[in-house]
């Protein structure tokens, strides 16, 4: 274990924006925090680096607290924060440099460091380039670069991928797991479960400033998803129709959409996925419904997110 949460709780104006949170996290995983706007997310990350001290509670980093030993912990924590942190009038290699001097680094470590974060980042053929130059993909990696000046033992990316379309989005997930492969703990936070999930060993999602799960996305997914999603497509598609005949039926539905010219019915786990799918091929018949494609799926991790921590 690398860092412990236990028990952190922040209020800002009578505001409990942090409730109780307690957690771990493990030395060279990626460590993903969810949630919505206003879930706590950012307060959570800066009180990790001690930004914020909490009403009660304590983060531990290889056993010391992090709020008695700023000193020490600043060397060991890289922080890109969700807005950019760089200088777009400094050209690269002068941002990377200024971030140097602020974590107290000497010259030689500042020019061996700055090639090799450039290098990491694919930039180098930027390194005079002013940063307000770069397009967004780019100053985001700069960003990144930058928290990484000091060669952190953690790396923590506030909405790392947010407004970045999604190739930047890509280029930044492959950035993210280079840097776990050099041995770096990472701890990023997002409110999209899909841009998350591929990334984390782990995942801790906050609602309303209490920690509503935490776990891998497999876990997860064992712990809560217990209903299949059917997708339907048949013609001519009165799909209401469809619902209510599958219900007077005898079949238990716990929630319908139709999307997109398609059914989506949530069942419980009750029978094995074969079971379904047989009984509502048969069921269509009689409704004068010709049955074009079915697909059974278990729960995804995005609806699973809506149902723990948003709703």
């Amino acid at each position: 274990m690398l860092i412990e949460i236990k028990n952190i709780t922040k209020t800002f104006e009578k505001n409990k924006v942090l409730n109780d949170i307690s957690f771990s996290i493990n030395k060279g995983e990626i460590f993903g925090i969810i949630g919505q706007s206003g879930a706590g997310k950012t307060v959570f990350l800066k009180a990790l680096i001690g930004f914020y001290k909490p009403d009660s509670g304590d983060i531990l980093f290889e056993g010391k607290s992090v709020f008695k030993n700023q000193k020490e912990i600043m060397k060991t924590i890289g922080f890109a924060s969700q807005r950019h942190s760089i200088y777009l009038d400094l050209s690269l290699k002068e941002n990377l440099k200024y971030f140097g001097r602020l974590y107290g680094m000497k010259s030689k470590d500042i020019k061996e460091n700055t090639k090799r974060v450039l290098e990491l980042v694919e930039l180098t053929d930027y390194t005079h380039k002013l940063a307000g130059k770069l397009s967004g993909g780019m100053q985001r990696r700069l960003d990144i670069a930058c928290a990484m000046m000091h060669s952190p033992k953690i790396l923590i990316l506030d909405e790392p991928e947010a407004g970045l379309d999604p190739v930047l989005r890509k280029h930044i997930a492959e950035l993210i797991q280079k840097i776990r492969n050099e041995g770096t703990t990472i701890i990023l936070s997002s409110h999209f479960m899909n841009e998350i999930e591929p990334l984390c060993d782990r995942v801790a999602m906050l609602k309303q400033g209490t920690l509503a799960a935490y776990g891998s996305p497999m876990e997860l997914l064992a712990k809560y998803a217990d209903n299949y999603e059917i997708v339907i497509r048949s013609y001519p598609g009165n799909y209401k129709n469809i619902i209510e005949w599958l219900k007077k039926s005898g079949i238990t539905i716990i929630g319908s959409k139709v999307e997109s010219n398609r059914l989506l019915l949530y069942v419980p786990q009750k029978y094995a996925p074969d079971a379904y799918v047989e009984y509502i091929v048969k069921s269509l018949k009689p409704i004068k419904e010709t049955l074009m494609g079915i697909q059974l799926n278990q729960l995804s991790l995005d609806i699973l997110f809506e149902r723990i921590a948003v709703k």
